[in-house]
């Protein structure tokens, strides 16, 4: 990636170059394996927070620490981020408001 190409350009680059490995899978199937991998997904985030907080020089919460993490709900269309407290993911599923 030189920047040479725009976002839309850089996708399609993308798509071609990896197209035989995305189509050979795995693939999730189904809601339920997708919300298993989101949560995965908000789960590293979570992992280098934390890892953050516990380095001896770090000062502050983890817990509290505000980030984008993805919405959970499954959906093949849901693309939306959701900006809460590390705590909030701690708590349990990570859905974008009015999804379930």
């Amino acid at each position: 990636m030189d920047g040479s190409l725009d976002l839309e350009a850089t996708v399609t680059a993308v798509e071609e170059r990896f197209a035989a490995a995305l189509a050979a899978g795995p693939c999730a199937e189904g809601r339920g394996e997708r919300r298993a991998l989101l949560r995965e997904a908000n789960e590293a985030i979570v992992a280098q927070v934390r890892g953050y907080y516990a380095r001896p020089w770090a000062e502050g919460d983890a817990a509290s620490v505000v980030r984008g993490f993805c919405c959970e709900c499954g959906s093949t269309a849901c693309q939306a981020s959701v900006h809460v407290p590390v705590a909030t993911v701690l708590a349990g599923a990570v859905l974008a408001p009015g999804h379930r």
